[in-house]
């Protein structure tokens, strides 16, 4: 599945690209996380094989994964979020190492 992440200052969108299941059609399905709703936005990855996905977590039970495989930009993506944080300061970024297991906040 491809995926589109869309940063907004109010929201981030993000746009699945799947095929419709015994079918050549594409599906596209819209998901909206409003920023206000986000505690945590986790980058993982190894210094080998780098980025290998980023993890928006939010306020409720709500988790959303995005994986290299699925967008091709996906460290821009984390830059733009990185950079909504610090002028709304309204969620925490942080660097996850698969290797180490080490975090450091942002």
């Amino acid at each position: 599945m491809k995926k589109q992440i869309y940063v907004e200052d109010e929201v981030i969108r993000i746009i699945e690209h799947k095929p419709k299941f015994l079918s050549f059609e594409i599906e596209e399905n819209e998901i909206k996380v409003p920023v206000h709703l986000i505690k945590l936005v986790q980058k993982a990855y190894s210094p080998n094989g780098g980025t290998m996905s980023i993890a928006i977590f939010l306020e409720t039970e709500d988790e959303f994964f995005v994986t290299y495989e699925e967008v091709d930009n996906i460290d821009l993506v984390f830059d733009t979020i990185l950079d909504l944080k610090e002028r709304t300061n309204k969620f925490r970024v942080e660097l996850y190492n698969i290797e180490t297991q080490e975090t450091i906040d942002k």
